[in-house]
């Protein structure tokens, strides 16, 4: 407190720390707090079926039958890579965990190897080339085309079945 509260003829005073003098706090000052949204399944689904469409329409996807490498040495993959004409940020998507794959690509900056199911738009959009697959292809697009399920038939977007 900085004087009394009576006798002094000025305005009553509790502390010195008050936000109204020099020194003192701030008024609703900024709190720690998220700031995510949350994003429905429809959402998320759309945002990568749209990032792809875009690599696509870049023509920076490339289909390759399989990942199958004899060794897990980043060097002869990374070489590997540059035969096909892929350079800069890559990311590899394959359908089961393969190895030798994560094990070689997950030593080089600019390489990054998902599973089919952990393909995200972050990814998609911030590698310039994006590598599937095959039976990456199959088992996204099935997970793209997935609709809600109600008494286990499939939900038809025009309206009801007849």
């Amino acid at each position: 407190k900085p004087y009394r509260q009576k006798g002094t003829g000025r305005a009553r005073a509790g502390s010195r720390r008050s936000p109204l003098r020099r020194g003192g706090g701030v008024v609703h000052g900024p709190r720690p707090r998220s700031h995510r949204n949350k994003l429905s399944r429809n959402e998320k689904r759309n945002a990568l079926k749209s990032a792809l469409s875009r690599k696509l329409l870049e023509e920076r996807i490339m289909v390759i039958d399989s990942f199958e490498l004899e060794s897990h040495k980043t060097g002869a993959f990374a070489a590997r890579l540059k035969d096909l004409g892929v350079d800069g940020k890559t990311l590899i998507v394959d359908d089961h965990g393969n190895r030798n794959l994560m094990l070689a690509s997950r030593n080089h900056p600019q390489l990054k190897a998902v599973d089919a199911m952990g393909v995200n738009v972050y990814d998609v959009v911030d590698r310039g080339y994006v590598l599937f697959s095959e039976n990456a292809i199959g088992r996204l697009s099935a997970v793209l085309q997935r609709r809600r399920q109600r008494n286990g038939s499939e939900s038809c977007p025009g309206g009801s079945e007849e």
